[in-house]
């Protein structure tokens, strides 16, 4: 195995080169169909070249079951893995490349182009460090680890100007003049187009953009990406829109751009639309953005079986809370209210904005408990003042855990209630006397002497010394 001329990748954050081996193994004879490793290798190679990644990856499949020590095929699966956009499994393939040969520099080059773009800096440091340990003289590890440390250095200048410290225009005046240094440096461009973009200056940001992609086409894809997001940040959802469509004009099978056009059509409301291009987009990529974008679609169809299974196989490639946050709803449209009220506890002290979980676990035990019957039969056992009537107040119906607890006011009264459940069943414990507004009704505004109506959750707890006297 030797080194041949690298395919020229563009990350995430850099600029690096992915090596692709060349295998010395022979050619079939002229005619012959491919019966071994070596054949179903070269097939995938060609298949590989003709863009056609998914069936490329099943004839080196087929190579590495019959020899498990193929390090041509793993490499070559390795590549083929990440220009589909599957990352993970490319990292996969190039660790069993080192499995069977440790000291290959052009794998630990290429796993350093892949953490690259997962904005895993470290690793792709170290795997880069390892590249040139083991070959000094391999010329662009030591290129792709100045790319990586001067790509480096324009993400910091990015993370002091967005917060918005003292010096934050010193700051941007000495990042701009470093990426109008040299204006045929295609990641210079990427990078003016986003600093244009973030000061609002769109048509600017553009020419810049568009000037990446041709410097460099590798960088269409990320430079047209690019600039779409900044038209919809701005709400400029037509040139958005064009955007896209220019970029799958010219890719038509890139799988982030039928993402990014279906992202957008969903906000749009438009869920037919986005429909069709995920389906596209799902038999190119499987990636757990594709399947929460495809999730949103058909909910937005009505189709919430549909919906809710996408959601939880995205999940499953990546927990995020804003995916579990849209399943509770989903489950809440489908009037699962139990499985809806587990998805938002589960996300209560992670999501973002905490109190429209808050406001969403509210609504969904409203909706569940005006789903039961008002009139419960439930007999219980007094175990302390407990009130004449044996019914049990609906709400309470929600107590399906063991030792849960809720506390009761009857205003008409002045009187507190705790119930709690006690092996499945209800049961009244204790009432206390409490205080509440000297008029009826609900509290409309702070002063009217009212005192609030409806079901809450406790946020906080405070002790004895803490309550006012």
């Amino acid at each position: 195995m030797h080194r041949s001329p690298g395919i020229p990748l563009y990350g995430i954050i850099m600029t690096l080169t992915l090596a692709f081996w060349v295998s010395v193994h022979p050619s079939p004879a002229f005619g012959q169909k491919p019966e071994g490793p070596a054949q179903w290798f070269r097939e995938g190679k060609k298949l590989h070249d003709q863009g056609h990644y998914p069936e490329a990856i099943s004839y080196f499949e087929k190579a590495v079951r019959a020899d498990k020590d193929y390090a041509d095929a793993y490499f070559s699966m390795g590549v083929t893995y990440y220009k589909m956009g599957q990352h993970e499994k490319a990292v996969e393939a190039f660790r069993k490349v080192l499995r069977i040969n440790p000291a290959s520099s052009e794998t630990h080059n290429n796993l350093a182009v892949i953490y690259a773009e997962m904005g895993e800096t470290d690793s792709a440091v170290r795997e880069l460090r390892e590249t040139i340990r083991l070959d000094p003289d391999y010329l662009q590890g030591h290129l792709n680890l100045g790319d990586l440390y001067l790509s480096q250095s324009v993400q910091e200048y990015f993370k002091a100007i967005r917060s918005e410290g003292p010096e934050n225009q010193k700051v941007r005046t000495k990042l701009r003049n470093l990426l109008t240094s040299d204006p045929d440096n295609a990641e210079f461009q990427f990078h003016l187009g986003v600093l244009n973009g973030l000061e609002g200056d769109l048509d600017e940001a553009a020419k810049n953009l568009k000037q990446s992609a041709r410097l460099a086409p590798s960088y269409r894809t990320r430079a047209y990406m690019k600039l779409g997001e900044l038209f919809e940040a701005s709400g400029r959802y037509p040139e958005a829109e064009k955007t896209y469509h220019d970029l799958l004009r010219k890719d038509p099978e890139n799988p982030q751009a039928l993402y990014a056009a279906a992202r957008l059509k969903n906000r749009q409301e438009d869920y037919h639309s986005a429909d069709t291009l995920l389906q596209k987009a799902r038999r190119l990529q499987t990636s757990p953005e594709i399947l929460y974008e495809s999730g949103r679609a058909r909910q937005g169809m009505g189709k919430l079986d549909e919906a809710i299974r996408f959601y939880r196989v995205s999940l499953q490639q990546k927990d995020r809370p804003e995916v579990r946050f849209v399943l509770g709803r989903a489950y809440k449209e489908k009037k699962a209210y139990t499985e809806a009220l587990k998805e938002f506890e589960a996300i209560l002290k992670t999501y973002p904005d905490p109190a429209k979980v808050q406001k969403e676990i509210i609504e969904v035990t409203r909706l569940r408990l005006a789903s039961t019957s008002p009139a419960a039969t439930e007999e219980t056992t007094p175990v302390a003042n407990q009130p004449q009537s044996h019914r049990i107040p609906a709400p309470l119906l929600a107590l399906e855990k063991e030792g849960s607890s809720a506390l009761l006011v009857d205003k008409s009264t002045q009187t507190l209630l705790l119930y709690r459940n006690r092996k499945g069943k209800i049961r009244y414990i204790q009432s206390f006397a409490c205080s509440t507004g000297k008029k009826n009704g609900t509290k409309r505004k702070m002063g009217d002497k009212r005192t609030p109506e409806g079901i809450y959750l406790f946020t906080q707890r405070k002790t004895d010394g803490e309550l006012p006297p």
